[in-house]
């Protein structure tokens, strides 16, 4: 599983460390978020949400799992209204 959250801190080449420094969370906590293990309270995902620039709704989503549902999706026949 990739969340976008961690996704985003990889393509900007940022250690965990440095995102924590600007969003003042801990490694530990930021670590687990970005793994899936913990649900990210409403300050953290409005900071990391400003921080990145992507809207909170986006950034917690599984990539892996939306690559697969959009793959899935354009290989099933479109209905007609």
């Amino acid at each position: 599983m990739l969340l976008r959250v961690r996704r985003e801190r990889l393509e900007r080449s940022m250690t965990i460390r440095q995102v924590c420094d600007q969003c003042t969370v801990s490694e530990s906590v930021l670590s687990n978020v970005e793994n899936g293990r913990m649900i990210p309270y409403d300050k953290l995902r409005k900071r990391l949400s400003k921080f990145y620039g992507v809207p909170e709704g986006e950034l917690f989503l599984d990539v892996d799992a939306a690559q697969r549902y959009l793959a899935q999706v354009a290989g099933k026949p479109r209905v007609k209204s």
